[in-house]
């Protein structure tokens, strides 16, 4: 205990705190110690506003009678004041005079306020759109005052107005109020960002204490892999790699960062080489460089940093001078170049230098497909090195790196891997590589060899393969003639391709040439002397981004370049429409495509069309025409012809043909239709409709998009139900009191009718008889209250076998001294079965279906429950204390539905919510929607649910018991709180009798 350890002070303690204060308290005697029991307060304690001590006891003290004269102290409050430990007591002699004065500042009325506490809540940052972080500020205890304090944010690692939304204002605690929140927006984004966080502070308290000031937010980013943030990579590469000494040229260091560039951030390397700084050579850029070690800072959004190493010229006849760069792991980032990157300082004094050693290696390609076969080449070695003409040899060398050595193998100058890799067993290799010049020198380097991913499922299979229509031209084609017609061979169907021209083995004329969309087109007219073939490089991609690349060459077709007539070479579909949505206007005609015929301009081309649909196309001006009905995707989907070309004076009939489909997209259309199938018209009287009759399945007439929404019109549409597509009859069958229902069923599609209460599509009516069965009498006194309960703490009224309408009167019955503590509210609510079920009738899960089931204890229980209670049913039981007799007011009978079930409920603290039933219910909606428990603060006040179902009440604990003889009693205190319940279930005692 605080207080309690403070009573055991050393000397050195003490000694800490006399004369750190200017307003000091009188003990009397004024020296005190184990064996002087009696010590009293200086009547100066009493006048002062401040509970500070000034003694000039000394070692071992205990101070008893002074702790047991300060007025209201006890162990809890003084802990909960201070939140002192034994361990912070026993730290006091290490104070200074001003943290004591600063700890000693609280006056004699500040002990009695309660204090503040604040939250450190977490929240996930999202992609986009904004998230509310709640701080929650809560109250050690509940004050009698109007309290406030000020708040506002503040940065830490996540930044106002990019990250979150700042905030500063004042949050009031009315008297009785223990906790407010604070709501600060949060902004989603996708960048890759380790989490960050921000700071609420608190300030200006009134009323109260502040004794944790501060709340801490954290941002948790969602945007990593596997929830991991990626830290960005640092890579570094040097150019020139090699300068002169008394040159104006600099080796520049240049440090690159790949992925998150939000934020500043500093990277570490070490320095090394030949050269000596400050003597061959000064550096500028650097956040710090020393002879062995540096730094450099990214500016926040930069992706670059650099160093420049400036040599210093000299006359020294010396060797090449190195300075060489390693990056070195730090904070916030991941080493990307692993090897020493060298800069050479090149001696111009007249020397003549010998071999030189190589600086440099470097490997063609660094990544492989997986699945590639056995020994697939990599890529190629070759090796910077300061001597020209040198000759070298690469090998795999023991070192750091050399983790996949053994998995590679170097023939020649080419690295090649042993057997086919595998990305989902290893995704990455390290290989040591040596590179040996003639002379025998050497340089060593760590490579990393990536395997690609590829999409082996069969979901999406990259080609096979890629063709032209025509691989041949003649020669003196216009400008941008087409050459042919891109197909890929895929081993999937339906998949869409994508064409380019790319760099690679075979890309020689790739310039002589564009790619539209699925054509290829020569740029200039070509000509068969001058060059009779071209080859060319082209990719196909699929909608999945796989492809296949391959070589095609065009070859130019000598042609007599004086000839007379010739025939039609080509006909082009230009600006061609391919899609058409349905229900478009069409009329006189609607233009698909203009024709354009490739022809040497002599003799006369004729136009004519064949094929499924040509009654559907129109040629018109050298253009093509869709004519005729107004598209409609549900009768056809797509429209085909077949546009022929013939010069009637060469050549055969027809020279050319080219085929044209018209596709016709489905566009969203309202609902045509309603049938109500196996419907049934009629049904007996006293049918028991509890859980509904199935009068008729629904069937819409309608395309398969747009959300169709059912909808019941009619007076009577409050006695039926619909569950997914079947209608369901559940009004009371009783000839007597209704033998004809007449329904409207509705169909309406909200995506082209957002607005509520919009008119409907489709609509059908629906007639349903109640026939007529003789009448009984019923003798009232043979009528059965069916008092079942299904486990502790269960109640339900059962009315299923009793027909024709029942009355029931609620009284309070004087069975014993009965009392209620608080002031109660009692109703009737209807159950699905006995064990409390009821219909989600809010539809709280917003699925649409208010006919599923919520079980007692399942989330929204509660206003599920309330919502539907017995509307002309109200009794009010209240005291104000546990022996004030109970009161009841009855407001009419009671009509209760045969064939249902009810359970009674009791809103503790409900009575003074509304002057019905319905009011209140309504009320304790409002202020308690998620039925939250009572505490020991608040349940004298705080209005909470309880129901005959122990699992539905939020304490867990039986509040409503059956006594027999449709009787039952009520318990209205929290059954989960200690030693405030008295279990007796007296404290409303209520009766029904019935009256037929």
């Amino acid at each position: 205990m605080g207080y309690n350890a403070a009573k055991s002070w050393t000397s050195d303690a003490w000694n800490a705190i006399i004369g750190q204060s200017d307003k000091k308290l009188g003990l009397s005697p004024s020296t005190a110690n184990q064996s002087n029991s009696t010590q009293t307060l200086a009547s100066s304690f009493l006048d002062t506003n401040s509970y500070e001590i000034a003694t000039t006891a000394t070692a071992s003290q205990t101070i008893d009678n002074f702790w047991d004269a300060i007025p209201d102290w006890g162990d809890s409050a003084w802990q909960a004041t201070t939140k002192w430990s034994g361990d912070a007591w026993k730290s006091i002699d290490e104070w200074t005079p001003q943290t004591w004065q600063a700890t000693t500042t609280w006056t004699a009325a500040d002990w009695d306020k309660p204090f503040f506490t604040i939250s450190n809540p977490t929240i996930v940052e999202n992609n986009s759109g904004t998230n509310n972080l709640i701080f929650k500020v809560t109250l050690s205890t509940t004050s009698t005052q109007t309290i406030t304090v000020n708040y506002a944010t503040a940065d830490n690692t996540a930044t106002a107005g990019s990250d979150y939304t700042a905030k500063t204002g004042t949050i009031t605690f009315t008297p009785g109020q223990i906790s407010q929140d604070i709501i600060i927006s949060v902004n989603g984004d996708t960048a890759i960002e380790p989490d960050e966080t921000f700071l609420i502070n608190l300030s200006n308290p009134s009323n109260a204490l502040i004794t944790d000031n501060q709340g801490l937010g954290t941002i948790t980013n969602d945007d990593g892999d596997n929830t991991s943030v990626t830290l960005p990579i640092i890579t570094l590469t040097v150019s020139p790699t090699s300068v002169t000494e008394d040159g104006t040229t600099n080796l520049v260091y240049t440090f690159t960062r790949t992925g998150v560039t939000t934020d500043a951030l500093t990277v570490n390397y070490t320095v090394g080489g030949t050269a000596t700084l400050n003597t061959d050579y000064t550096q500028t850029g650097a956040a710090s460089f020393t002879s062995t070690t540096g730094t450099v800072t990214f500016a926040a959004g930069s992706d670059t940093a650099t160093v420049t190493i400036d040599p210093t010229t000299d006359t020294n006849v010396e060797d090449d001078e190195t300075v060489t760069l390693n990056l070195a792991s730090g904070t916030g980032y991941t080493v990307g170049t692993t090897d020493a990157v060298v800069g050479i300082i090149t001696d111009t004094n007249n020397e003549t230098p010998g071999n030189q050693a190589p600086t440099d290696l470097a490997l063609s390609a660094t990544t492989v497909n997986e699945n590639v076969p056995v020994n697939t080449v990599i890529g190629t070695f070759s090796t910077t090195d300061p001597d020209t003409g040198n000759t070298f040899t690469y090998s795999l060398i023991a070192g750091t790196g050399d983790t996949d050595n053994s998995a590679f193998s170097i023939v020649g100058n080419q690295l090649q891997i042993n057997n086919s890799p595998d990305f989902e067993t290893k995704n990455s290799y390290s290989i040591r590589v040596k590179t040996t010049d003639q002379g025998g020198l050497s340089f060593e380097k760590t490579l990393t060899i990536t395997v690609n991913d590829v999409n082996e499922t069969p979901g999406n299979q990259a080609p096979t393969n890629l063709a032209l229509s025509a691989t041949t031209v003649n020669e003196n084609v216009p400008v941008n003639t087409v050459i042919g017609t891109f197909s890929t061979t895929d081993p999937d169907t339906g998949n869409t391709f994508t064409y380019s021209l790319v760099t690679g083995t075979g890309d020689t004329d790739n310039t002589a040439f564009s790619v539209v969309g699925n054509q290829l087109q020569i740029n200039n007219s070509p000509d068969f002397e001058t060059k009779n073939s071209y080859s060319i490089r082209v990719k196909t991609t699929d909608q999945g981004g796989l492809s296949f690349e391959k070589n095609l060459t065009i070859t130019v077709n000598d042609v007599n370049e004086t000839p007379g007539n010739q025939a039609p070479t080509a006909l082009i579909f230009q600006n061609a429409v391919t899609e058409l949505a349905e229900n478009v206007d069409v009329t006189p005609e609607f233009k698909v495509a203009d024709l354009l015929i490739e022809d040497d301009g002599l003799g006369t081309n004729n136009l004519f069309l064949t094929g499924r649909d040509k009654e559907r196309f129109l040629i018109q001006n050298s253009a093509l025409f869709y004519v005729g009905f107004t598209p409609n995707f549900e009768a056809q989907n797509s429209y085909e012809v077949t546009v022929n070309v013939d010069d009637t004076t060469v050549g055969v009939t027809p020279d050319l043909t080219q085929t044209f489909t018209l596709n016709i997209t489905d566009v969203n259309e309202a609902p045509t239709a309603l049938i109500l199938a196996n419907s049934t018209n009629a049904i007996a009287e006293n049918t028991d409709t509890s859980q509904g009759v199935k009068v008729a399945d629904i069937q819409i007439s309608d395309d398969a998009l747009g959300t169709n929404s059912l909808s019941l019109l009619g007076s009577d549409q409050s006695s039926f139900q619909i569950r997914g597509r079947e209608l369901f009859f559940i009004g009371k069958a009783d000839f007597e009191a209704q033998s004809l229902y007449n329904l409207t069923v509705a169909v309406t599609d909200t995506t082209l009718k957002p607005a509520p209460n919009a008119t409907p599509d489709a609509t059908v009516n629906f007639t349903l008889e109640i026939t007529n069965l003789p009448d009984q009498a019923v003798n009232p006194q043979t009528i059965q209250f069916k008092d079942t309960g299904n486990g502790q703490g269960s109640l339900v009224f059962n009315f299923s076998n009793l027909p024709g309408s029942i009355q029931v009167t609620a009284i309070e019955e004087g069975l014993q001294q009965t009392g209620a503590f608080l002031n109660n509210v009692v109703g009737l609510y209807p159950v699905a079965d006995d064990n409390g079920a009821v219909f989600d009738s809010l539809d709280l899960d917003g699925d649409g279906n208010v006919t599923e089931l919520i079980q007692p204890g399942q989330a929204g229980y509660a206003r599920s429950a309330l919502s539907q209670a017995v509307n002309n049913f109200i009794l009010r039981a209240s005291g104000e204390g546990a022996n004030q007799s109970t009161t009841a007011a009855e407001f009419g009978d009671v009509l209760l539905e045969g064939g249902r079930r009810y359970a009674p409920f009791v809103i503790a603290n409900g009575g003074n919510l509304g002057e019905s039933l319905q009011g209140s219910v309504q009320a304790f909606l409002t202020k308690n929607p998620d039925n939250v428990a009572a505490t020991l603060e608040n349940y004298r006040t705080h209005e909470v649910a309880y129901f005959s179902f122990g699992s539905a009440n939020p304490d867990g604990a039986e509040h409503l018991r059956s006594r027999g003889n449709n009787i039952f009693g009520f318990e209205d205190l929290p059954g989960n709180l200690p030693n405030i319940s008295d279990n007796d279930f007296n404290d409303g005692i209520l009766a029904f009798n019935f009256i037929a």
